[in-house]
């Protein structure tokens, strides 16, 4: 059964679930150690062996009031640029020559994630010319540095699926890069996937209604 780790909202308090694939929002035995996602993280090693041990099928289902983002606080947003050679093409850019890598960029880890049905905020739509893009989001769950390519999956705890929004419109001003990416613009996250790898392009947004 696929399922997903998802943190959610009811009467007021917060809490870690897991989300079936059937849409029902159950607590399965063994999760209640940990108060939330972030938590959880925190004790990776332990809760990696736990997660792949929980019954999902027959766990209760619980009531909630809304989805919240999996990591409702995360500590770093990090975020990849020029990476995908169609994007670029629709975009208008230029191909980089072979050996070219990809750069990086910051956005506010406490404004910039919001939930799945929270609404985004737009302002100056003309000006900032707001775009979505449906990407794939990887949660680090094992810190690590100078780590070999053929690695680094093992330091990534789940996946999940986000809607970026970037405001277009501010690309081009002599300005630093995260006045493009501030806290308005924010990805839409659901829950997050842990397993087996998942393939970028494959990588849906259901709805770009703002």
């Amino acid at each position: 059964m696929t399922w997903s780790l998802a943190s959610y909202t009811a009467r007021g308090a917060q809490g870690l679930a897991v989300l079936r694939e059937d849409g029902a929002l159950v607590r399965p035995a063994g999760l209640e150690r940990w108060p939330g996602c972030m938590d959880l993280l925190e004790d990776w090693p332990a809760a990696e062996a736990v997660l792949r041990d929980l019954d999902v099928g027959s766990a209760p289902v619980i009531s909630y009031d809304a989805l919240l983002p999996p990591l409702q606080w995360p500590r770093k947003v990090i975020c990849a640029g020029v990476n995908y050679r169609k994007h670029m093409r629709e975009m208008g850019g230029e191909i980089p020559a072979a050996g070219w890598r990809p750069f990086f960029f910051l956005k506010a880890p406490t404004t910039s994630v919001i939930g799945p049905r929270d609404p985004i905020v737009i302002s100056s739509a003309a000006r900032a010319r707001y775009d979505w893009e449906a990407e794939l989001a990887v949660v680090i769950g094992v810190k690590g540095k100078n780590i070999d390519p053929e690695r680094a999956w093992f330091h990534a705890a789940a996946y999940s699926v986000c809607n970026d929004i970037t405001a277009r419109g501010y690309h081009r001003r002599e300005t630093p890069r995260a006045a493009t990416t501030s806290a308005t613009p924010r990805p839409r996250t659901r829950s997050a996937t842990t397993g087996s790898r998942p393939s970028p392009s494959r990588a849906r947004c259901r709805s770009a209604r703002a």
